[in-house]
């Protein structure tokens, strides 16, 4: 877990850094998927398909409809995640995009019955109501003379927060029926050839290959270290740390980020800003309890 924790909260300095060498999002994120695929694919056939009685699974038609439906909010979440970077520095953004466990929350209780007791909860609302505020103070508190040139990214990490999170409900059907693992590989097959297709319209992805090797390592790196081990790591963590403590572990990249920020590019928030993030953290903690604390008290024949 500390593992998952500590290169998941690279993402958004890496997708900084590719865009100070002029890496566009629509470049950054067709040639990262490009890698993130085939490593996904190779431990599947591996670990899955070589011998195995899944093999008719994965290469059924239905599965494939759901999993395109998936890859739908997925690259938008994708294409917004990497985006708001080019507005925001990585710390902003690294806490801004925990508002995605309030949007996971909201539409959990609006398409499936056992998430609907959280609107009995109070701890829910209270978390709601810490996101909420949180996300705001950080906002309010930017330097105003920063803040007009950020507001493109703030918005593109909200509308990333809620693309996520109808992923998620997306994806939470799918692995009812899928391995989640196999279920990410054929989601990010899909997404692969969505951002490809930005990418030669609306990119320039030839340029990426007169990059220079330092740069290229960094693509690897970047799909590795932010989209493959991470995925690998959460879905051998889960089973055994439970979804709560995972996710909740996960929160705390917020605070790597900044770390790592502030050691690599001399980035900082302000103390308000910190103060304000810690809440808006607190708040999505919060929610996943509540979440947490009502699925335990639901009849077996009603759990997700």
């Amino acid at each position: 877990m500390l593992f998952v924790v500590l290169v998941w909260a690279t993402t958004p300095l890496f997708l900084h850094q590719f865009y100070r060498e002029g890496i566009c999002v629509w470049d950054q994120n067709s040639w990262r998927y490009v890698f993130v695929v085939f490593l996904l694919w190779l431990t599947i056939w591996f670990k899955y398909i070589r011998g195995s009685r899944e093999k008719r699974k994965i290469f059924s038609l239905q599965n494939w409809l759901w999993a395109f439906i998936a890859a739908l909010p997925c690259s938008v979440a994708q294409i917004f995640f990497v985006w708001s970077l080019k507005y925001l520095e990585p710390p902003l953004m690294g806490i801004l995009n925990k508002q995605f466990v309030l949007w996971t929350a909201l539409l959990g209780m609006l398409f499936f019955a056992d998430e609907r007791v959280l609107i009995k909860s109070g701890r829910f609302w209270l978390g709601f109501l810490g996101t909420i505020s949180g996300a705001i103070g950080v906002v309010v508190f930017q330097p105003q003379a920063r803040f007009h040139g950020e507001l493109p990214g703030i918005i593109f990490v909200t509308i990333f927060g809620f693309a996520w999170s109808v992923y998620g409900v997306c994806l939470k059907r799918l692995t009812r029926r899928l391995d989640p693992l196999v279920a990410y590989g054929m989601v990010a097959t899909y997404t692969a050839v969505i951002m490809w297709c930005f990418s030669l319209t609306l990119g320039r992805p030839a340029d990426v290959l007169t990059q220079p090797a330092g740069i290229w390592l960094m693509l690897i790196a970047s799909a590795v270290f932010n989209l493959f081990l991470p995925h690998i790591g959460i879905y051998w963590v889960i089973p055994r740390l439970g979804i709560l403590a995972t996710h909740t572990a996960t929160l705390s990249t917020a605070f790597l980020t900044a770390f790592y920020s502030w050691l690599i590019f001399s980035q900082k928030l302000s103390g308000r800003q910190w103060i304000c993030g810690i809440i808006l953290i607190a708040g999505a903690a919060l929610t996943m309890l509540a979440r947490r604390g009502n699925r335990e008290t639901l009849p077996p024949d009603t759990k997700a």
